[in-house]
């Protein structure tokens, strides 16, 4: 196996329905339609309806992309439904996401100021609590009525799934010629920004105020349609994960997997990771220089192993792996066990760990993360990375894997390829991602110099 890509499905998806979140501010009172491209090729299309009734505003939500996964072509589709009161809290929501044969269900409702959310995945259920009345996409309007061009307003929002709070900040622009990022002519209008969920929306309003586009790093781009045919018209099958890797200058000799030392120019929105594997130096020009080893050295005080949640799922498949009083053997039975067991697919969807270890299939990502779960377990302090590895054609993929300390070493493992020692032919980016700020990942990286490399 020579890579392991991360489905970016579930990645489009999630940051379509954010999207939404600024939609609906200009949709209110109708309903608007919207199309969906990644990397310039139209994949989906979408609408958002608002009704204001009785004092309370109901946001009617739907989406649908056609992407290829896994080979072959899936839809994915996410129809939503959320109330606000006159103050733009969330009171009620409903979400049902469809991904091939995979169906997610939630359901949320604001009791006092807790949002109890019900969420039921095949045949997981379970809830989740959310503290403090915030707001969604109706919501935020009623946040950004009162501001001013120039303002940079505080975000505190429900994300798309509810089951976690966004914090960020819109900034809204003032009246000035603007130049939208895939085009070239310049003209009177607003670009204002929002960042909140690990990610940058660009927003752009012409001089009156309609809704023009919103951009998101990765490729990502959302227009307004005409109506419900232009929307539904001449959509592509796109291979989401393909798309999203990039293509080095220069390329690896021989197996990626046998790379033990790698010396990358990295050109980046923000810098990749620097740890035991990666040292970053930045360069004049804005880069960075990124010196990547297969293993680290001597760590003098260990590092405390993260809070973990009871499970019963959990807990009694870590305590059937360890090996009581061998950290070694612990960790390369967790891995080992992870690797053997997991069949290799991508998911549409996304899983709980417990659910994972139930269902026993995934991708790169629910590997790592299953990993990383059983070794806290254990007692061993763990964290799940994301990043770049280099797979099939010289391409840099998107991919998961995970650094555990073991014996007073950080070691790189990577169960989805079976390595107990994962090659140095990857480079980080973020450690330990929720869903959010995964999602920032993608489109951080915009060029990749191969410069030296052992053996």
């Amino acid at each position: 196996m020579q890579y392991a890509p991360i489905p970016l499905t579930e990645v489009v998806m999630r940051k379509l329905l954010l999207i939404l979140l600024l939609i609906a501010r200009f949709a209110l009172g109708g309903t608007s339609w919207n199309v969906t491209y990644l990397n310039g090729e139209k994949v989906g299309y979408g609408y958002s309806t608002s009704i204001l009734e009785g004092g309370l505003t109901y946001i009617e939500s739907y989406n649908v992309l056609q992407l290829i996964q896994n080979g072959m072509p899936q839809t994915n589709s996410s129809r939503g439904e959320e109330i606000y009161d006159g103050e733009g809290r969330l009171i009620a929501a409903e979400l049902q996401k469809i991904s091939g044969l995979d169906i997610l269900f939630i359901k949320a409702e604001l009791q006092d100021d807790t949002l109890v959310v019900a969420r039921t995945h095949g045949l997981m259920t379970g809830k989740r609590y959310l503290e403090g009345g915030l707001v969604g996409g109706s919501g935020l309007g009623y946040l950004l009525a009162g501001s001013k061009p120039g303002d940079s307003v505080p975000l505190r929002l429900y994300s798309s799934e509810y089951d976690e709070v966004l914090e960020g900040t819109y900034e809204k622009g003032v009246l000035s010629r603007i130049t939208l990022p895939d085009g070239e002519a310049s003209f009177p209008g607003y670009h204002n920004r929002s960042i909140y969920g690990g990610t940058t929306r660009d927003v752009y309003l012409d001089e009156d105020g309609n809704w023009l586009g919103t951009y998101i790093p990765g490729g990502i781009v959302v227009r307004p349609a005409a109506d419900e045919a232009a929307a539904k018209a001449d959509i592509a099958w796109v291979d989401a994960t393909a798309s999203a890797a990039i293509f080095p200058t220069g390329e690896l000799k021989g197996n990626p997997r046998a790379v033990e030392e790698l010396t990358l120019t990295v050109t980046a929105l923000s810098p990749p990771l620097s740890g035991p594997f990666q040292r970053i130096t930045e360069l004049d020009d804005g880069g960075y220089s990124v010196g990547i080893n297969q293993r680290s050295a001597l760590v003098e005080d260990a590092p405390e192993v993260a809070a973990f949640e009871e499970s019963g799922v959990l807990d009694k498949l870590a305590a059937s792996l360890v090996v009581p009083g061998d950290e070694f053997n612990s960790y390369a039975a967790i891995v080992n066990w992870v690797a053997d067991n997991l069949q290799r697919q991508p998911l549409g969807l996304e899983l709980t760990p417990a659910e994972i270890a139930e269902r026993r299939a995934g991708d790169c990502s629910e590997h790592a993360t299953l990993v990383t779960e059983l070794c806290h377990r254990a007692g061993l302090p763990a964290h799940t990375v994301l990043g770049l590895v280099a797979g099939v054609g010289g391409r840099f993929y998107y991919h998961a894997w995970n650094e555990v300390y073991v014996d007073g070493l950080w070691r790189q493992g990577d169960a989805f390829l079976d390595q107990l020692t994962a090659d140095a032919a990857r480079l980080g980016l973020l450690r330990d991602p929720d869903s959010f700020t995964r999602d920032g990942v993608f489109g951080q990286v915009t060029a990749i110099v191969i410069e030296s490399q052992a053996p």
